[in-house]
């Protein structure tokens, strides 16, 4: 009995396994602001305003296509509230480079393009819903002010 009983839960679990990647969603993220074929482009994405900015869910980087753009596509999400951080490696050193009081010289962008205030933008400007319908955005990089 116990052994049919384990059995079953088996099969359960795996059919419930193979269909867990059909709710899942790629994110698009489409930027722009870059030069021609210069540096990288970096997207950091955050799944709550708890991580945002201190533990992201996923960052990836990609070379600056020839019209000075990038599309950097997060794979397997689940749906829910995000928030996407991008910013122009520009020399292609893999950080961020800031000035002595810690302002980006390199641009940045933010998920609905919200705008920086002394710091990155809040995470309740930059925050959006991920669902089957809303699953590409665009991100236009700035200099930071």
């Amino acid at each position: 009995m116990i052994k049919r009983l384990e059995i079953a839960v088996l099969l359960i679990l795996t059919v419930y396994a193979s269909h867990a990647d059909d709710d899942k969603i790629n994110l698009s993220v489409l930027i722009d602001g870059g030069k021609s074929e210069t540096g990288q482009i970096t997207a950091t994405l955050f799944d709550s305003e708890k991580n945002y900015m201190k533990n992201p869910t996923a960052s990836r980087s990609v070379a600056v296509n020839e019209d000075g753009k990038a599309q950097i596509i997060f794979e397997k999400l689940t749906p829910g509230e995000y928030a996407v951080t991008v910013y122009y490696d520009e020399d292609s050193d893999g950080k961020l480079d800031k000035n002595l009081f810690g302002i980006p010289k390199e641009k940045v962008g933010f998920s609905n393009n919200a705008k920086p205030r002394m710091g990155p933008a809040p995470y309740k400007k930059a925050r959006f819903m991920l669902t089957p319908e809303k699953s590409k955005i665009n991100i236009t990089l700035k200099k930071a002010k």
